[in-house]
């Protein structure tokens, strides 16, 4: 009985330590804090984060872009992940912030953040605010998902009872 362990486990152990995650430079989110990657240009911290991302890791992949976008401002394509990851990570607050930035500085490359920026605005309690721009974003949207200015519709309405419940909440 012993010795039967004693194989299974010596034949296990190595598949276990194969199981560990090679890439060590994305391996720990402790390692974000170390010299090492500081040092790291923003395209190689865009690229960690774009894999840390397909493997589901949204807060990790957050870390390395918002050092990607301190170190290289202009890259607007870290700036509207950045919006996205936090409002997928439902940090209103943060993606209500970076969709606003990429609104003045990009709006025309991403005709869905109004959207979002409105639905941030709506979970934030911004409620007069979320209704302008959900108005805004179905009188200037004309991308290929129709069904946002739908949706935006029923959001309005959705801003409109908030506010009513706010002012006589149901006891």
């Amino acid at each position: 009985m012993k010795r039967s362990f004693f194989i299974i486990f010596a034949l296990l152990f190595p598949l276990l330590l194969l199981a560990q995650d090679q890439d060590s430079t994305i391996s720990n989110i402790g390692d974000y804090r170390s010299e090492k990657l500081k040092k790291l240009k923003p395209k190689k911290k865009v690229k960690i984060a774009k894999k840390l991302e397909k493997k589901g890791s949204y807060l990790n992949a957050l870390v390395y872009l918002e050092e990607a976008y301190e170190a290289k401002p202009d890259n607007h394509k870290a700036l509207a992940k950045l919006a996205q990851l936090n409002y997928l990570t439902r940090d209103y607050k943060k993606a209500e912030k970076w969709y606003n930035t990429l609104l003045q500085e990009h709006e025309g490359d991403y005709p869905e953040s109004r959207y979002y920026y409105a639905q941030c605005l709506k979970r934030n309690k911004k409620y007069d605010k979320a209704i302008e721009a959900f108005e805004e974003f179905k009188g200037q949207y004309t991308g290929e998902q129709s069904e946002l200015k739908d949706y935006s519709d029923v959001e309005i309405e959705g801003c409109k009872l908030a506010k009513q419940l706010m002012a006589a909440p149901v006891r």
